[in-house]
């Protein structure tokens, strides 16, 4: 039988064989560092962007295939592999946010391009050349494919002019600090250009034009029996020679307000549809 009354109780720390403490003592470095918390910060964040990502992507792919009103966030969520179903509420707020910050990571994303081309096209002379414009603007859009080689950005852009843009709703080059100064600055040489035109007929010509883009790749991506590469960059030139031309062709209707020709002055990227 056990004496129980010879039992010591043993307190304090407990110890590692060997009789060493595992207690830290004041001012021993801890087993977290100080390195390993930024790591584990910079990972977590790293995660998190990853998560918003997908969603955007997610949400260009659903709205540019079944609508912008059509698609549940929810929805969304799922399609980006998210477990939690109110993922674009935590990222973006609600169904407008998630639609800017689409542009906003589009007009980023082609941003590098179309800064490369100003300074292609300011070193030959050519940035009063309304095709040489009209290509900074659409061409950068041929490198938003996804895995299966489309163009969803396209197809959403073109619900977005038709649907939503008249209704107020903002692009993300419209708003203040956002990633688009090359953008907006060929957007002014483009307005600069075509200047003799009224501002509101000269807005819907930029608006048609490059809906025409547009629509070229959503065709393309809907064909069913595809067409030979020479063909396809024919069309892609063509469409761009028909945009200059329509961009730049005579108005009926002079301006009788001319444009600011200020080439660091701010504008928007479309003006929202108004009376002529």
């Amino acid at each position: 039988m056990i004496d129980t009354a010879k039992r010591k109780v043993r307190r304090g720390p407990l110890r590692a064989q060997g009789g060493r403490s595992k207690a830290r003592t004041m001012g021993e470095p801890s087993d977290c560092s100080a390195a390993q918390v930024r790591g584990a910060s910079r990972m977590l964040d790293a995660q998190k962007e990853g998560g918003r990502l997908a969603l955007i992507r997610a949400g260009e792919r659903l709205f540019a295939r079944d609508g912008i009103n059509a698609v549940s966030l929810r929805q969304i969520a799922i399609e980006a592999g998210n477990g939690n179903t109110y993922a674009v509420g935590y990222h973006f707020e609600s169904r407008l946010g998630l639609v800017q910050a689409i542009f906003e990571q589009r007009v980023m994303e082609m941003e590098p391009r179309r800064r490369q081309m100003l300074a292609e096209a300011e070193a030959a002379g050519l940035l009063q050349d309304a095709r040489t414009l009209v290509d900074m603007i659409m061409l950068p859009h041929l490198d938003l494919v996804d895995e299966d080689g489309r163009h969803p950005h396209a197809n959403f852009v073109n619900q977005y002019l038709t649907q939503h843009r008249p209704m107020g709703v903002l692009h993300a080059v419209d708003r203040p600090n956002t990633n688009s100064q090359s953008l907006k600055r060929i957007h002014r040489l483009l307005r600069r250009r075509i200047h003799y035109v009224p501002e509101a007929i000269r807005e819907r010509r930029i608006h048609v034009c490059t809906q025409m883009f547009y629509n070229l790749l959503v065709e393309h991506d809907n064909a069913t029996v595809r067409i030979d590469e020479e063909v396809w960059q024919a069309q892609i030139r063509d469409t761009l020679d028909v945009m200059a031309v329509a961009l730049c062709a005579p108005c009926a209707y002079p301006n009788s307000q001319p444009i600011d020709l200020d080439d660091d002055v701010d504008e928007p990227l479309f003006v929202a549809n108004r009376p002529t």
